[in-house]
């Protein structure tokens, strides 16, 4: 094990894949590695964790983006089963209130989408209160998908 102060002048390194455009490999001074798919300039993607995945399985194309549905119902069920009292209502209230949108994957999810999903309910009779609730509750599971790396930006940024 290294010493505290030796790893303190250190930087991390990224390693360009030569055959693969865009796939980077990041080394920490701790020596953690992990994989990233660069997409654009400065735009990456946190893929896996080094270990887990070897260089020529992390060349193969990445399987289709989860749905919102598959989203809500896996990684973000178990997360606010873990961190939220409400959980499975919130939950429910998610998949409920954004039905139209559960078959649509992550990254195809734009703010137009969002928009046109509050016309609608404004001629339902929503009042704006349960809409903007609704809303804020959708904002903060794409913030969390962002988080994880799930995609790269939320369509609902402001």
């Amino acid at each position: 094990m290294r010493p505290r102060a030796a790893l303190a002048h250190q930087r991390r390194v990224e390693h360009r894949d030569t055959r693969l455009k865009g796939l980077v490999l990041r080394v920490m001074p701790g020596g953690a590695k992990s994989w990233y798919c660069e997409f654009a300039r400065g735009e990456r993607v946190w893929l896996v964790r080094a270990d887990v995945l070897n260089l020529s399985d992390a060349r193969k194309p990445k399987a289709e983006m989860s749905t919102l549905g598959a989203y809500l119902e896996g990684d973000y069920a178990a997360w606010a089963k873990a961190s939220q009292q409400a959980h499975e209502q919130n939950v429910k209230r998610l998949k409920t209130a954004f039905k139209a949108l559960l078959k649509k994957p992550l990254d195809k999810i734009t703010a137009l989408d969002v928009e046109r999903w509050r016309a609608k309910e404004v001629d339902r009779g929503l009042s704006n209160q349960t809409i903007n609730r609704d809303i804020a509750s959708i904002k903060a599971c794409f913030n969390r998908a962002v988080d994880w790396g799930c995609f790269p930006r939320t369509p609902l940024p402001r």
